[in-house]
């Protein structure tokens, strides 16, 4: 019974928590920063869809999470269906690409995440703005939120790095 729980729910649950833990963390991060210059967003959910098909090697299991994972964020975040749903897994076939063609140690895996960060918000700006939900510039968004969330996030993938490589080799086993 445990070693079911190990190996089809834990990534699953972290996942969740994840989730769970970006929304919270925007919460504490907008409080304490007070001011409305900047603006800090912790994307601790797309870093764990980078790092996690770098050292699991179950796709589909991977791609159906990124799926659920995206309709939840979807739904809940940003109210707009269908954008994190096709991006996340999307984030997920990248990494299983880079996975194959490149030697990964600490800080290729590092450097990758913080590509995929970068390629996913001005994915996610471009989109917005092409649809019209936002109307700020694009300096404006790489001198108010893109350049504070990745110091902040850069930090975060070194952090999430250890945690996902120990989590990832306790449920293999």
């Amino acid at each position: 019974m445990f070693d079911y729980i190990r190996y089809h729910l834990t990534l699953p649950v972290f996942l969740i928590f994840v989730f769970l833990l970006d929304g919270a963390l925007v919460n504490v991060l907008l409080a304490s920063v007070d001011t409305y210059a900047y603006q800090i967003i912790p994307s601790l959910l797309l870093i764990s869809l980078t790092l996690i098909p770098l050292y699991y090697n179950q796709p589909r299991t991977i791609y159906l999470m990124a799926f659920i994972i995206g309709f939840l964020y979807d739904s809940y975040y940003n109210g707009i269906l269908g954008i994190n749903l096709f991006l996340f897994p999307a984030v997920v076939y990248l990494s299983y690409q880079v996975k194959n063609r490149f030697p990964l140690n600490f800080y290729s895996i590092w450097v990758w995440a913080v590509i995929m960060y970068l390629l996913y918000h001005n994915v996610i700006y471009w989109l917005y703005r092409i649809l019209r939900i936002h109307g700020d510039t694009y300096l404006k968004f790489l001198a108010s939120f893109l350049g504070p969330s990745l110091l902040f996030n850069s930090l975060m993938i070194f952090l999430l790095n250890l945690v996902i490589y120990r989590l990832v080799n306790w449920v293999k086993g």
